[in-house]
């Protein structure tokens, strides 16, 4: 990562390295899916980080039917709970899920304050690995020691997937021949030469509203530009999106890259149905200008009528603040004189991180930077 990218956790750009889908022509979603959950079954344990949200339920249901239909062995859905920690309990969505599958055999590590950022798992991928993004991988650290040398099924990516989804709303419009003014300037954009795309983008984004109050004027400015530049590269189009964007884009590749090398430390192959190529590709032909419509819509097509619609049409969020910032990164926060940032330092501002850092649960965006720090104090 740069050293931007480690002040603000705001990643941008494409990875030189990936390389856009092909096109495959048409293949059902749903088989598509269930062929990358097949693939994981076939290399047990197989194990499902399992939250109850929609994404994590989706992969677990999923891998139950592909199982059950095949004659495989069940997936093991892992659950990380944290009884003091009200804001990320979920028990009771866990339950209908598991219910309405007929799924009893479950692991769950019930936590305290070992996922602080700082704590034993974090610092022991930090040890090993240096810098990570996302700053909550470690999460993921027990489960993949529980299926070592199998495989472990997670939601990545269901949410962003999500997103795109409901921001096809130009093409959209245009398909349905539902033309506002709001649709030809968004079409005008898109059909603009990039660099005045850029131009636009940037224009329209004023320095104050990058929205990092521990971030200098400099910082600000720089990630304004690149910020820009991201959005002019999304192309017009479901199809041109899924294979040509996100497979592309160093949020998707940085994310996965982490995901796998704490996953070898154990052995064990971690895959994310919802952004594998397979999946991806699939998507890509269904619908390939205007896409799904939604992010319920993404569920049923790559679900059906597998989930209950309770949790399809889910709308609240658990939240895991507290178990990453604890009483003892409070500390070492509070601990902080000034400096220890390296090359960082220069897109800090020192104000407003001591702020930020003084809040109850500081913006996770803000809390690589408090990895960093330990590392430079602990090496």
């Amino acid at each position: 990562m740069t050293s931007l990218e480690c002040a603000s956790s705001a990643l941008s750009g494409f990875d030189r390295n990936a390389q856009s889908l092909p096109d495959v022509g048409p293949v059902p979603p749903k088989a598509a899916f269930h062929g990358v959950i097949r693939d994981a079954l076939l290399r047990p344990p197989c194990l499902v980080s399992f939250s109850g949200g929609r994404d994590s339920s989706s992969v677990l249901a999923a891998a139950v039917s592909v199982a059950r239909t095949e004659g495989l062995p069940l997936p093991v859905p892992v659950t990380m709970s944290f009884p003091a920690d009200t804001a990320s309990h979920e028990e009771s969505w866990q339950h209908l899920v598991l219910d309405h599958l007929g799924i009893t055999d479950r692991i769950v590590h019930e936590l305290h304050d070992e996922m602080d950022i700082i704590g034993p798992d974090a610092t022991a991928v930090l040890d090993a690995h240096g810098l990570m993004f996302p700053m909550n991988v470690h999460f993921h650290r027990r489960i993949f020691a529980d299926a070592a040398g199998g495989t472990v099924l997670t939601g990545l990516g269901g949410d962003e997937l999500g997103n795109a989804a409901r921001e096809r709303w130009t093409e959209r419009s245009l398909a349905a021949g539902d033309v506002t003014g709001r649709t030809l300037s968004s079409l005008s954009y898109h059909l603009s030469p990039r660099v005045a795309r850029i131009a636009v983008d940037i224009a329209r984004t004023r320095t104050g509203d990058v929205a990092h109050p521990w971030l200098n004027g400099t910082a600000r400015r720089e990630l304004r530009v690149l910020s820009a530049l991201d959005r002019a590269s999304e192309p017009l189009g479901w199809s041109r999106v899924l294979r040509e964007w996100i497979p592309r884009h160093r949020y998707f590749t940085v994310v996965r890259d982490s995901f796998d090398r704490v996953a070898r430390d154990t052995g064990t192959t971690v895959l994310h149905p919802f952004i594998e190529p397979a999946t991806l590709s699939a998507l890509a032909s269904h619908n390939p200008f205007v896409g799904v419509g939604g992010r319920r819509a993404l569920l049923r097509v790559l679900m059906g009528e597998d989930l209950p619609e309770l949790l399809v049409t889910r709308k609240t969020k658990a939240e895991f603040g507290n178990s990453f910032w604890t009483d003892n990164t409070r500390r070492f926060a509070q601990s902080w004189t000034g400096g220890g940032f390296g090359d960082i330092a220069r897109y800090i501002d020192e104000d407003g991180l001591r702020a930020e850092w003084s809040k109850q649960v500081p913006d996770a965006r803000s809390m690589l930077l408090l990895q960093q720090l330990w590392m430079n104090a602990s090496h």
